[in-house]
């Protein structure tokens, strides 16, 4: 998952355990759907590495990349300890081809991160790294819950708004009407669709009240080419 916050790069992420605690149950068992023992993953936008190392934990064969080596440092300590098979690449996913072919390219919400005119082409560059029956899972928060979130910050107003603007309806937004789109510019289909498993760690943080508001627009796509 992409923080909202920016990251100081020279410090260690001292809330991964937290987070890979919260919803590690639902992550694993989505990935177990489509990787298990010698699978080969690729996780792009990889963070703390939720989706890499549960990917991991199933015996697959797992290549985490992202642009911050803070992250990349952080995951290869933690599947190291548990002798888990994970490869770590710090890359600009904007100008970057994946070098081999897997089985299944996990794609977290770094899509809604990435300018509007270079969506179509990442996700089709990625693409281009799926084997014979290779499946690209697109997990992400459409705006209504960004809007959410960076209004629950401590930020000061003027920030918050500009950073609302640029969410909600600058380069970034991504609805559900917009991924398809996405999706079918870049040569790909939708086989399958539910509820993304960062519901559960974010209803877990945010309370009961989470789930009439927020729930339905968590979404994660199985998507294969067209």
């Amino acid at each position: 998952m992409i923080p909202l916050r920016h990251q100081d790069t020279t410090a260690p992420p001292s809330d991964a355990l937290s987070r890979m605690d919260v919803g590690w149950s639902a992550r694993t068992q989505l990935v177990a759907r489509y990787a298990g023992p010698r699978t080969r993953v690729l996780d792009v936008g990889c963070s703390y590495g939720d989706y890499a190392l549960a990917a991991a934990s199933t015996g697959a064969i797992v290549h985490a990349v992202d642009i911050d080596p803070t992250y990349l440092t952080w995951i290869r300590s933690y599947a190291s300890q548990r002798s888990w098979s994970v490869t770590t690449e710090q890359v600009d996913v904007t100008a970057w081809k994946p070098p081999a072919e897997y089985d299944l390219v996990w794609f977290t919400p770094t899509l809604m991160l990435l300018p509007r005119s270079e969506q179509p082409r990442v996700l089709a560059r990625l693409a281009s790294g799926l084997g014979a029956e290779g499946r690209i899972v697109c997990d992400f928060y459409t705006p209504a819950y960004l809007w959410f979130r960076i209004f629950v910050q401590n930020l000061p107003l003027g920030l918050r708004a500009r950073s609302v603007g640029t969410m909600m309806f600058g380069r970034h937004s991504v609805t559900c009407s917009r991924f398809q789109s996405i999706v079918r510019e870049a040569g790909l289909e939708i086989v399958a669709e539910e509820q993304s498993p960062a519901y559960d760690a974010c209803r877990a943080v945010e309370g009961h009240s989470f789930d009439t508001i927020f729930g339905r627009y968590f979404r994660c796509y199985v998507l294969r080419a067209s």
